[in-house]
């Protein structure tokens, strides 16, 4: 019985009765992978805020281009979620509505 087991040797994928499964020749696949792919270079901001809320006047191009550089290195929309939350800060209503 141990001379059988010995013998036992792995094949060659391609030649194996049992093929993996190769997703990234799916349509489904393609087409979300399209999907969250960068459309092309980003854009700089042209806005006329003055205010101290928003800090448009302070972004550098270079800015711009490193976070769309990263933000396009996720290739799932999970990944990207997750990338824009990480700068995201969540501030504390000053005043409450009441009804």
């Amino acid at each position: 019985m141990e001379e059988m087991l010995s013998n036992i040797e792995k094949c060659d994928p391609k030649k194996s009765r049992k093929r993996k499964s190769d997703t990234t020749k799916w349509k489904r696949k393609a087409v979300q992978i399209k999907r969250y792919k960068s459309k092309g270079l980003p854009i700089f901001p042209r806005c006329g805020h003055d205010k101290k809320a928003f800090k448009c006047d302070k972004l550098t191009a270079q800015d711009i281009r490193r976070f769309h550089e990263n933000f396009y290195k996720c290739k799932t929309k999970i990944s990207q979620d997750n990338f824009i939350l990480k700068y995201c800060t969540v501030n504390k209503a000053k005043k409450q509505m009441s009804f």
